[in-house]
């Protein structure tokens, strides 16, 4: 018996890191290869087509295997995720996931995790494609500082984009 598998939706994964049990890992491997990991379990109707990932440790990382195994577009940069190695957008949203990795602390001794830097890369390629309201759902927090999240928000609400932050699990299955 053939497993039949639902409709999916193309999307991009823009994480700072992807190892066992990162949030990276959490949340887009189960857009590769269902809820359980195996292919076993029931399988989302967001299908990753692509994946970028800022700081690979080939010691640690599980992308490389993932996107081979699944036939996933491994990216050089967050546009090349989007477009999946083409001249167009080849996605229909975008999952931010950065909560891991070496980056600099603020002042007060917050990890800045590479928020905005993501969202301007994911604006301008929306914007050169004329997908200037490409849904993206961006894991935890926004952003490290009010500046960034306002500048984030702001840049949403010009371009009609829908934006979701906050926890996985409100769209974890149930």
């Amino acid at each position: 018996r053939v497993m039949q598998l639902p409709e999916t939706k193309p999307i991009a994964g823009i994480t700072t890191l992807y190892r066992t049990n990162s949030h990276g890992d959490l949340i887009l491997s189960r857009m590769a290869q269902s809820e359980t990991l195996d292919g076993k379990g029931r399988w989302s109707t967001l299908r990753m087509h692509g994946v970028y990932v800022d700081q690979v440790d080939p010691k640690i990382d599980i992308s490389r295997r993932i996107a081979a195994d699944l036939d996933i577009h491994v990216a050089k940069t967050v546009p090349d995720a989007l477009t999946a190695g083409t001249d167009k957008l080849a996605v229909e949203g975008a999952l931010v996931v950065a909560e891991h990795g070496d980056y600099p602390d603020s002042p007060t001794g917050a990890t800045q995790y590479p928020k905005r830097k993501f969202f301007e890369q994911i604006f301008a390629t929306g914007d050169k494609h004329g997908r200037r309201g490409l849904p993206v759902f961006c894991d935890k927090h926004l952003a490290d500082t009010w500046e960034d999240a306002k500048f984030i928000y702001d840049e949403c609400q010009k371009r009609g984009m829908p934006l979701m932050a906050g926890s996985s699990l409100t769209s974890a299955w149930c």
